[in-house]
């Protein structure tokens, strides 16, 4: 069945395919929490993302009837992979942005079967009653959140009693590169400088099982994996994506203002990503830490 939605104020019942899917613009939450880096060009690989690659270590607690949301959808390119494997179930996507949502419904196919819905929806503030959920995702989203642990603890109500919710991002301390200059270890401090004073985590990662601890989630299992980035095709669209990064304003007023950094340095910074993914010997690896934890089947007491 599909989840009881708080905002909309009644309980939907009936066959999952009979449910009408939320409007596109439509905030269902009253929106407070911020995705700090935004929506540029830089997020453009977020669509190449998918359950196979992105999520394999959550795809085996799922069942095929299970009732699942994921939070921080952006264009859906995970959600549809985990609709695949539910094909029973529902899926439910939530994100933030509006563009995001439009995103991800424009590439839904109704015609292929099983396909997910997608809500307009804070995670802090999520639009669902208690225990609707039988599994929460969530990737790369909690490093972006001034206050990760309210997006948690709303993951901890929506979900069932027993329920599972899987968590994965990549630690920014993780990641090493070759070949670095001055100009990439700049532009690196710099970035990494923005993201605190914006309000996000960039080491929330390595964080988890303190987080859903302290939140009531049990059995934590954390674990890891690698994304390498080698070949000359892979290094230089990471490239060509962090120096496009350096030229959106929403990302260098902040540093402009500051007074962190000069606008002629901003654009030696950007040049400077270019350059290092032409490079034939390029190399680009990080860790994505992976947590897997449960509701517990009784309240405690």
């Amino acid at each position: 069945m599909w989840p009881e939605s708080k905002a909309l104020g009644s309980r939907a019942t009936g066959e999952h395919g009979s449910w009408t899917r939320p409007s596109v613009g439509r905030n269902m939450s009253g929106t407070q929490s911020r995705y700090t880096p935004g929506y540029g060009a830089h997020v453009t690989g977020l669509v190449q993302r998918s359950a196979v690659t992105h999520a394999a270590f959550f795809l085996s607690r799922l069942q095929p009837d299970s009732v699942v949301l994921d939070c921080g959808c952006g264009p859906g390119a995970i959600t549809k992979g985990l609709a695949e494997v539910v094909g029973d179930g529902v899926v439910v996507g939530c994100d933030i942005s509006t563009s995001q949502i439009a995103a991800a419904t424009r590439q839904d196919r109704p015609d292929q079967g099983t396909h997910p819905f997608y809500v307009l929806a804070d995670v802090s503030r999520l639009p669902f009653a208690d225990n609707s959920f039988d599994a929460v995702f969530a990737h790369t989203l909690l490093m972006h959140l001034a206050e990760p642990q309210s997006a948690l603890r709303e993951m901890y109500r929506v979900l069932k009693p027993s329920g599972i919710v899987g968590l994965r991002e990549e630690d920014q301390g993780s990641q090493i590169y070759f070949p670095e200059d001055s100009d990439l270890r700049r532009a690196r401090s710099l970035h990494l400088r923005e993201w605190q004073a914006t309000g996000g985590d960039p080491y929330v990662a390595r964080k988890y099982r303190m987080l859903l601890s302290q939140v009531g989630f049990v059995d934590i299992e954390i674990g890891a994996s690698a994304t390498v980035r080698s070949g000359p095709e892979a290094v230089r669209a990471k490239g060509e994506r962090l120096s496009r990064m350096w030229g959106e304003k929403r990302f260098v007023e902040g540093m402009l203002e500051r007074g962190w950094v000069q606008q002629s340095e901003v654009h030696r910074l950007g040049d400077a990503w270019r350059r290092w993914g032409e490079h034939p010997h390029a190399f680009f690896a990080d860790l994505n830490c992976e947590a897997l934890a449960s509701k517990p089947s009784e309240p405690s007491r």
